[in-house]
């Protein structure tokens, strides 16, 4: 039995039958520089502090971006928080826009004037083998027929649709009728083209609140889209790490319904490495802080945890609980996918993916 081969099977026999729906996260588009939610979020918020400090300064996209992940890995503000913030540093929804745009476009701004989107669709193909997979699929099986039936992305970026050049498509960010011909990528975050002069008012998701208005609207044109693939459509996810909340509920919901659904995720193997001596060293004296907390309480001698500590067993005891946890990690995680009606297709490395999404199309 290989579940990886039934999967590609099952994924290649809905891509020929024209009923195959892709799902794109932020794995999709860092693989072009852009920044993920967190990053974005950040990126923006130090961007904005910059405009109306004192003495106003700017970062370089690259300074800006390298700024908000050192600062990721130590603060402790939850980004909704953080989010939330930066509203009071606009005047209203077109002035966030154009700073979204700004910041997410950071790196790609250089050098192109406002509205310019002279970017070339191979060379961004080229430069994310990922994207340029996608992109290939999208455009349809080997023999004419259209594979894909539509796209449902997180991203606000419009790189699938630069480098979908000549091919009919619809870029959809709100309620509205659909074009004979063309393929639908539903935005269901927001839409921000790199185009500034196709950018449309329209509501984002983003802040917490609009985050929880989303959520909260079962008849959203955006949640009806994602209920109606999910539960009709074979659907493959790339790029999601699947923590989007509402999307977890969706799954869940239709996971209940009268239907057979089938809805498949690429997703990267948890990265199992043993500890090693130093490390092993960091939990043994993290083990023994809490050891002398608790006998200090008066609660516990822990004559027992002394003994294992003076005679070595301290590393058995770590090495055996991490052991325990990689054994049965990947199933537990398996396990609760297939309960939310994801089928998982693991891989050892992102370069994998290009790979997998060509045998799709085989």
């Amino acid at each position: 039995m290989d579940p990886v081969g039934d999967s590609i099977d099952a994924l290649r026999k809905a891509y020929q039958g024209g009923n195959l729906s892709l799902y794109l996260g932020a794995g999709v588009s860092v693989g072009s520089g852009l920044p993920t939610w967190d990053k974005l979020v950040l990126a923006m918020y130090f961007a904005a502090l910059g405009k109306h400090a004192p003495n106003p300064w700017k970062l370089y996209p690259s300074y800006l971006f390298a700024a908000a992940e050192w600062h990721l890995e130590r603060t402790h503000e939850p980004l909704e928080i953080t989010a939330r913030k930066l509203r009071r540093y606009y005047k209203d929804d077109d002035d966030f826009l154009l700073h979204l745009w700004e910041t997410l476009y950071a790196g790609f701004l250089d050098g192109f004037k406002e509205g310019e989107s002279a970017v070339d669709p191979a060379a961004i193909c080229r430069g994310n083998p990922t994207l340029g997979a996608i992109t290939t699929l999208c455009r349809g099986a080997s023999d004419g027929r259209r594979g894909v039936r539509g796209v449902i992305t997180y991203n606000y970026d419009s790189l699938l649709e630069i480098s979908l050049a000549g091919h009919p498509y619809q870029a959809i960010c709100m309620a509205g009728p659909l074009g004979r011909g063309k393929l639908p990528i539903y935005h269901v975050h927001g839409y921000v083209p790199l185009n500034v002069t196709e950018l449309t008012q329209q509501d984002i998701v983003f802040t917490e609140d609009q985050y929880h208005q989303s959520a909260k609207d079962a008849y959203s044109w955006s949640n009806l889209v994602q209920i109606q693939s999910l539960s009709s459509t074979t659907g493959l996810m790339i790029g999601l790490s699947l923590s989007d909340r509402n999307m977890r509920r969706l799954l869940d919901a239709v996971s209940q319904m009268p239907v057979e659904t089938n809805n498949y995720a690429l997703l990267k193997k948890p990265d199992l490495k043993k500890p090693d001596p130093s490390e092993l060293d960091r939990i043994n004296e993290k083990a023994l802080t809490y050891f002398y907390r608790f006998e200090a309480s008066g609660v516990k001698t822990g004559w027992e945890e002394k003994v294992k500590a003076a005679d070595g067993g301290w590393q058995e005891q770590i090495v055996s609980i991490i052991d325990e946890v990689h054994r049965v990690d990947l199933d537990q995680q398996s396990f609760i996918l297939e309960q939310l009606g994801v089928h998982p297709v693991w891989f050892e490395d992102y370069g994998e993916i290009p790979d997998i999404l060509a045998s799709i199309r085989a």
